[in-house]
């Protein structure tokens, strides 16, 4: 009995020392205003960096992120960016970059990841941590009366009461 014992202690001692894979976790996490001085894109920046930090020992495995902003016409858009770590490696903060408008402002955000737990500490932070510098590009009006197409109000311009003037088919 002493000898199981003896056994089953030098095990969990083994265990305890070793590194032991943990199991993913899938989390939602909204975004609180961090780097909220940042939320409008001005001229001479073409969209944000944000930052994902995992506190503890936790280890991000991948991430999305999907910031809705609104334009100055007040239309809603929603960006999505992946996640990605400067310089490569597997642990860390996990960084995004979102392109926008001029006068583009974020209203809200999520971060939609997984990650493998380490000391148990889940302090997860979400913030933009700055304006990316770069060419300003305003919105298209969407009022302007373009619409995507050609121009034209979809037919072909030929009323059809004379013939030859495009109504015969093209040969």
């Amino acid at each position: 009995m002493k000898k199981v014992f003896v056994v089953l202690l030098i095990i969990m001692l083994a265990l305890t020392m070793t590194s032991i894979p943990f199991a993913e976790t899938q989390e939602t996490l909204q975004w609180q205003g961090q780097g909220s001085e940042n939320v409008q894109l001005s001229e001479g920046y073409e969209g944000w960096h944000w930052i994902l930090t995992p506190g503890g020992g936790n280890q991000v495995v991948e991430a999305m992120l999907f910031v809705t902003m609104k334009d100055s016409f007040g239309e809603e858009h929603e960006v999505i960016a992946n996640g990605y770590r400067p310089g490569g490696g597997e642990r860390g903060a996990v960084h995004f970059d979102v392109n926008g408008y001029l006068s583009d402002t974020v209203i809200r955000a999520r971060v939609e990841f997984a990650y493998e737990s380490g000391a148990g500490q889940e302090n997860f932070i979400l913030t933009i941590s700055n304006k990316i510098p770069g060419e300003s590009v305003e919105r298209p009006d969407p009022d302007n009366g373009d619409n995507g197409d050609n121009g034209d109000n979809g037919d072909n311009g030929d009323n059809g009461e004379d013939p030859g003037n495009g109504d015969d088919p093209i040969r």
